[in-house]
């Protein structure tokens, strides 16, 4: 009786231990499971399933071809918005100009950027105070002739707009003339005038010029450089750059054209950009007297005229002609530099 009861309680205490073993068991498994994950379940692959797309019978594929939904013939027409442009840090959209502005290319934005500076501001200031007797000329044959606005302030660039400039190369007056470029364009220089100061001879010849060199180049850039390098250099620039239609930037990106020549145009052009528009120049701090400008007429002078200082300040209008000045300079050289006259 004893024995059984011994034997009935050993097998409590294994039963016991079964399912303390189970239960531990369990409890781990669980700890490293998540729980709302669904069991993975293995499908055995099946050789040589065909492809949806390339592995379908040709008759399959033609069907499917047919059902997919055909293209409109008429997308609808979506509005776009217009590119915000920045230029040294002004909103510049909207504004128009009749030869196209390079934003956003580094020399032109380094340019406006210097002309921007305190200093910048203050020289564009003091040119445009320059060109008041001359601005009205040159924009109404502008005008007349249908060319660029912007071509009124190639002289800003030139010859800060001065008739008695004279460059180290021998290049003179408002437009910047050498005596070997103005065969054509009705300049004369002798002993006693030299026509490259006249503004109203230089301008239109100056004009005619630039015209021509559209007219042998195609497009405004070019015919800018050209009329600082040559119209020879541009035109062994565009052989060498080997193509059939070469414009200004292909050739400044390759290196064409002369150093100088190739800082010309985007340094023409960042002027330009500020100073076409007086809005604009206002709020830039460029400050332009826009009183009526001075009108002007030509009278015919004879020998005396010129050879006489007197009589010749006594029948030119002031300020002037300074196409006249040359011979007195001149003759003050040829008499140990002793003046024929006071005036300058």
């Amino acid at each position: 009786m004893i024995n059984k009861h011994r034997r009935r309680l050993r097998l409590l205490r294994v039963c016991a231990c079964i399912c303390f073993c189970l239960l531990a068991s369990a409890f781990t498994w669980g700890q490293g499971q998540d729980p709302d994950a669904s069991p993975e379940i293995s499908v055995p692959e099946t050789p040589d399933m065909p492809s949806p797309a390339t592995d379908l019978p040709r008759a399959t594929a033609e069907v499917v071809e047919k059902t997919e939904p055909e293209e409109s013939q008429d997308p609808p027409i979506l509005p776009t918005l217009p590119e915000t442009i920045i230029s040294s840090g002004i909103l510049v959209d909207g504004l128009e100009y009749d030869i196209p502005m390079p934003w956003g290319q580094e020399e032109f934005e380094r340019h406006r950027a210097s002309f921007l500076t305190r200093g910048g501001r203050k020289w564009l200031s003091m040119v445009m105070q320059n060109s008041l007797p001359y601005l009205g000329y040159i924009e109404e044959r502008i005008r007349i002739l249908g060319l660029p606005r912007e071509l009124a302030f190639l002289p800003v660039i030139e010859s800060e707009y001065s008739p008695f400039a004279v460059s180290r190369s021998g290049a003179t007056g408002i437009w910047q003339f050498m005596k070997n470029s103005i065969a054509g364009y009705g300049l004369l220089i002798s002993d006693w005038q030299d026509d490259r100061k006249d503004f109203i001879k230089s301008t239109d010849a100056a004009l005619n010029k630039l015209s021509d060199n559209l007219k042998k180049f195609g497009e405004w850039n070019l015919a800018l450089a050209a009329y600082n390098a040559g119209a020879g250099a541009v035109s062994r620039a565009i052989k060498n750059a080997a193509v059939s239609q070469a414009d200004f930037w292909h050739l400044y990106d390759a290196k064409r054209l002369p150093k100088e020549s190739m800082s010309y145009v985007p340094k023409f052009l960042a002027a330009a950009s500020i100073l076409r528009y007086p809005e604009l120049r206002a709020s830039m701090g460029v400050r332009r007297n826009d009183a009526p400008g001075r009108s002007w007429s030509t009278s015919p002078t004879n020998g005396n005229t010129a050879r006489n200082p007197k009589e010749r300040e006594r029948r030119t209008q002031v300020p002037r002609n300074p196409a006249l000045d040359a011979p007195f300079r001149k003759s003050a050289r040829r008499n140990g530099g002793k003046r024929e006259s006071s005036v300058e």
